[in-house]
């Protein structure tokens, strides 16, 4: 239970952080873009229907995907965690078919 008060709390510190982040993106300086990028990743972490919608956002687009693919290989060495949140958001690998008869 304590878990899940802390998650929740997190989860609306990080869209208030969004927020925020949106907001600084009227600022010269493009400390807005650091900022949601930050809270979003926040959010992966602590909340579990962030992911869901991230995976079928990498489902329908392949584009995204293909972005945070390339965003992992740059993560997995350097942020371990947030690495691991993006590899449980992969859209599953179809296999072609074997039977070509």
């Amino acid at each position: 239970m304590h878990k899940k008060i802390i998650n929740a709390l997190a989860s609306v510190l990080a869209v208030l952080g969004i927020l925020v982040g949106v907001v600084a993106l009227i600022s010269p300086i493009p400390v807005g873009v650091i900022i949601i990028a930050l809270n979003v990743s926040i959010l992966l972490c602590v909340n579990s229907v962030a992911r869901q919608q991230l995976k079928r956002l990498r489902i329908r687009s392949h584009k995204v995907n293909h972005y945070l693919h390339r965003l992992e290989s740059k993560l997995e060495t350097r942020f371990v965690f947030l690495w691991r949140v993006f590899v449980k958001t992969r859209p599953p690998v179809i296999e072609p078919n074997d039977e070509h008869h």
